[in-house]
């Protein structure tokens, strides 16, 4: 993953820590990995700011870094598009027709 972090800063309102972070050699391996205390050992000892920023570092873990690849047999399917999903085409339905009577 490739991250911005002065950027990242200040997107979520932290701009004001982006020196810090600079200063201590965080990047992006060491930000997934940073706890509570280590923020208080750069100089965030507030607990407000440092839960925000734990909580968007969580965020940041969680967040798809891309569209899902398409599976076996879907190359170029759009992932968003339930009918290829499903393998139906729109307009069609998975019921049955009925059994001819008689």
């Amino acid at each position: 993953m490739k991250l911005d972090i002065d950027g990242w800063l200040r997107r979520i309102g932290f701009a004001q820590y982006a020196e810090m972070f600079r200063t201590n050699d965080i990047n992006v391996e060491l930000l997934g990995r940073l706890t509570n205390d280590d923020l208080k050992d750069i100089g965030i000892v507030s607990l407000g700011p440092s839960q925000k920023l734990l909580e968007a570092i969580a965020d940041l873990g969680s967040a798809p870094a891309t569209a899902p690849a398409a599976g076996p047999g879907r190359a170029g399917a759009d992932p968003g598009d339930c009918c290829a999903a499903t393998n139906l085409r729109p307009g069609r339905s998975r019921r049955r027709a009925p059994a001819p009577h008689g």
